[in-house]
């Protein structure tokens, strides 16, 4: 089953959360190829929901805070859609994603 650019995106940001990742790590990660897998990083970095470093002559990404705030009104839209209590809270939840 295809996933939607939606889907990819979120997998992005949940990968991203915890600790830095290198571009290889996400491909493997995120089962993507490198051409769909930039050009997902290059909306997400653009919107300020992913940044982006160099350190060893490697590019790393990580989710910024924003990034958690999206993540966290996706589980809250998802939870609502399927009928569940969603958390009402928009204090960044971190630990949660991790």
């Amino acid at each position: 089953m295809r996933r939607s650019k939606e889907e990819l995106m979120v997998a992005l940001l949940k990968c991203c959360v915890a600790e830095w990742q290198s571009i290889t790590h996400l491909m493997a990660l995120t089962n993507l190829p490198h051409k769909l897998l930039t050009a997902c990083l290059n909306r997400l970095l653009s919107v300020g929901l992913l940044e982006a470093e160099v350190a060893r002559g490697r590019r790393r990404i990580h989710t910024t805070a924003k990034g958690v705030a999206a993540l966290n009104s996706y589980r809250n839209a998802i939870a609502l859609l399927n009928g569940e209590e969603a958390k009402l809270s928009q204090a960044l939840e971190l630990a949660d994603w991790r």
